[in-house]
């Protein structure tokens, strides 16, 4: 099985392989209407075989979004470092979306798409010779470089290492037109567009035992896989879902920024400041988003008692 990259030139552009429906409001997209009011996810709950449909993830960008605004607290001219101190830690276990605290488990919930759309991040492949279905969990190695926080502090290399990324959003921050002329007086019509992008990154993930890409994967391997009938396949492959379950970790928000600059050919600028929780993930449930029936835990029996 080959799987061809969406383009490399617009990875930097436009993130082809996000979800494009949160350009306008900024949210991911809910799977199921019932989630919105849905109960809180917990660690039992992977117990069982089927996950309930009312379950309710957490919403990655407005986790971000949350840890970044309580980051640039400032200390206030009366107040003591002390104070300023546990100021910020209330703020981390009052102040997250959902009720959540850093103590939690943060459980993201994603659509898994077929290879064919996407070269990766979760994603499935189905054989209808063999009737098999292939689940893949594909972090990239691209090399951050840090910057883009709003208090304008760039990460060190150290925390930057040895991360595995998943990109899943993006959104539009600003779209105009512009003149533009080079040094030899050539003036063009120039689109400038600014961008965000919101993804999860974690220490290389000890139990996906293959080579990392930097970009994308040509053939991948697989973490888990199971047979099912073309039938079975045709009404549940594309409501398939996954959870990654994780925990944050200190940073708590990794940087990227990428830009590029306009040309005669190519008459767009832009920019794109990549924001990622920095986590460890302890594992990744694929699952029916119609029924909720389990058909891949990774690490396999993740979730599960020791003896189940």
């Amino acid at each position: 099985m080959k799987i061809f990259p969406a383009g490399l030139i617009a990875a930097t552009l436009a993130l082809s392989h996000l979800t494009n429906a949160t350009a306008a409001s900024g949210t991911p997209p809910s799977p199921k209407s019932k989630q919105v009011q849905g109960i809180k996810f917990s660690i039992d709950m992977l117990e069982k075989n089927k996950l309930p449909l009312n379950m309710k993830g957490a919403n990655l960008m407005e986790t971000i979004n949350a840890l970044e605004k309580i980051s640039l607290m400032k200390k206030g001219e009366f107040e003591t470092t002390v104070d300023f101190e546990n100021r910020k830690s209330a703020a981390y276990s009052t102040k997250l979306p959902d009720g959540l605290n850093l103590q939690d488990y943060f459980a993201f919930d994603f659509p898994v798409k077929a290879v064919r759309d996407i070269s990766s991040g979760l994603v499935y492949n189905y054989d209808a010779d063999s009737s098999e279905v292939q689940f893949f969990a594909l972090p990239l190695i691209p090399q951050l470089n840090g910057i883009g926080s709003p208090d304008h502090v760039t990460q060190s290399d150290s925390v930057l290492k040895n991360l595995d990324v998943f990109d899943f959003y993006s959104k539009i921050e600003s779209s105009e037109k512009l003149r533009g002329r080079n040094a030899y007086g050539v003036t063009i019509n120039i689109q400038r567009i600014s961008s965000s992008a919101f993804g999860i990154v974690s220490k290389n993930i000890s139990y996906l035992y293959f080579k990392r890409n930097p970009f994308y994967y040509d053939l991948p391997t697989s973490v888990a896989r199971m047979n099912m009938a073309g039938t079975t396949a045709a009404k549940e492959l594309p409501s398939l879902r996954a959870l990654m379950v994780t925990k944050v970790v200190s940073p708590y928000l990794i940087y990227h920024f990428s830009s590029l600059k306009p040309a005669i050919d190519r008459p767009r600028e832009s920019f794109i400041v990549k924001k990622y929780l920095n986590t460890a993930v302890s594992g990744v449930i694929f699952y029916s988003g119609r029924t909720g029936e389990i058909y891949a835990r990774v690490p396999e029996n993740f979730g599960l008692q020791p003896n189940e």
